[in-house]
């Protein structure tokens, strides 16, 4: 899938995005994992990829706060959606690509991304090494 097919998918089929990963982590493990490689409470989060925001959401009462970017603004529309119907308010939702961070690179403690990467590999097939490889280094 070449970076249109991902564009038009996260622009216009953000309903059919959200149905799909729906189902992911189903028995209830990334959490527990997550806070094994680092305690979550009250952390600083930056959330890469944050896509409709399925993570962000169930990250939400254990951090400190998370801010969460994605490329996508149609994406971060169902995200700001699902989030401002928590009532919690320890959270901020922005544009930005994973290889190129709009925030400072001390400003959380835990950065996590998912299927963003697999995303700009495909995006970016005769580099996509070196493309992913920036994403990590914006985790780091």
């Amino acid at each position: 899938m070449n970076s249109n097919h991902w564009k038009r998918f996260q622009d216009e089929q953000t309903e059919d995005y959200e149905r799909l990963t729906q189902y992911e982590d189903y028995e209830g493990n990334l959490l527990p994992a997550l806070n094994k490689i680092h305690p979550l409470e009250d952390a600083k989060v930056i959330e890469l990829g944050a896509g409709t925001g399925r993570i962000t959401i169930q990250l939400l009462p254990l951090i400190g706060n998370i801010w969460a970017f994605d490329i996508s603004s149609a994406m971060l529309e169902t995200a700001q959606r699902k989030l401002m119907s928590t009532g919690r308010t320890n959270w901020l939702v922005g544009i930005g690509d994973s290889r190129a961070m709009p925030v400072p690179s001390d400003c959380a403690e835990v950065a996590i991304e998912g299927w963003s990467l697999v995303q700009i590999g495909m995006c970016h097939i005769e580099r996509w090494q070196r493309e992913v490889e920036k994403a990590v280094d914006e985790m780091i």
